[in-house]
């Protein structure tokens, strides 16, 4: 926009100057041709100028919209694969569940049975003996631990691998089949547990 407003004003200045009678060599038919000539000019350059700068802003905007539509997609790829893990957390989460009730079950029918037969040494025996399993398996939790310990939610340690984590989902069976409380206190690679049964 500048540039044939300079133009102009050069255009009026010359025309003045010629007025007055500064510029010998030129007449004013030559002024006015080089001043049309100077105006299209002028004009040709303002338009191309406005053509450019109109092709820079389109294409600025699809980068923008590119760059947006790429950050969507990895914000949907990301949150797919959360919601995937989520579902095999509960999918895994619902397998320990029938686990624990199907163990419960069989767990609670025995000492039942046991007890109205009056079997009270063979049911503090069985009690004993799944006693000394979680026990067991608090110890083999502890030992096996070679890395960091995770807690989950609910404050009990979890793995990810594969056939891992088995004695934890034993032992907060029996904690809940028992009314008991169990903590974990991690450090590191290192954790205490206290259960009050």
């Amino acid at each position: 926009m500048a540039m044939p407003l300079v133009s102009v004003v050069l255009i009026v200045v010359d025309m003045f100057l010629l007025a007055m009678g500064k510029y010998d060599h030129f007449n004013s038919g030559q002024f006015l041709r080089m001043a049309v000539l100077l105006v299209i000019v002028n004009i040709a350059v303002f338009v191309i100028l406005e053509k450019y700068t109109g092709l820079m802003k389109h294409e600025m905007e699809l980068v923008q919209e590119k760059n947006k539509w790429q950050s969507d997609a990895y914000l949907m790829e990301i949150a797919a694969k959360n919601m995937k893990e989520r579902l095999q957390i509960t999918e895994s989460s619902i397998q320990n569940d029938q686990l624990m009730r199907h163990d419960r079950r069989h767990f609670e029918a025995a000492l039942y049975q046991l007890l109205e037969e009056g079997n009270t040494e063979k049911a503090k025996k069985y009690l004993a003996e799944r006693l000394a399993i979680v026990i067991s398996n608090l110890l083999e939790i502890e030992n096996s631990c070679d890395r960091k310990v995770i807690l989950d939610e609910d404050g009990y340690p979890f793995s990810r691998e594969e056939d891992h984590g088995i004695g934890t989902r034993s032992v907060v069976a029996f904690v809940n089949k028992t009314d008991s409380e169990i903590c974990y206190l991690t450090e590191g690679t290192r954790f205490r547990v206290r259960m009050i049964i």
